[in-house]
């Protein structure tokens, strides 16, 4: 009887851990997702990079804001790159207000 409770849990755990890691794949999907909404609402110019599998996770394509910014994985203020320093410190600032 102490060997099928062991292996039940054992078994929870994994399926938690197979879970838990389709909810951070998809966690990063969903940011993507909020971030090229908020900058649409926002009435700036963003579209999904194609994947280049450069990507720090694979599939994890860049938005690419007005042409010249990108905002790549984790998607936050902070992975903004772009030459044009207005540019980068606009869409940080837009970028930073997405939860």
């Amino acid at each position: 009887m102490m060997g099928s409770i062991a292996e039940g849990s054992a078994a929870s755990a994994a399926d938690d851990g197979v879970a838990r890691a389709g909810r951070e794949e998809s966690g990063w999907e969903e940011r993507r997702e909020r971030v090229r909404a908020m900058l649409e609402r926002a009435r700036v110019p963003v579209h999904v990079s194609a994947a280049t599998g450069a990507e720090r996770v694979p599939g994890a394509a860049p938005l690419v804001v007005m042409g010249c910014a990108r905002v790549a994985y984790p998607f936050t203020a902070d992975a903004v790159e772009c030459v044009n320093e207005i540019v980068l410190a606009r869409v940080r600032e837009l970028v930073s207000t997405v939860q």
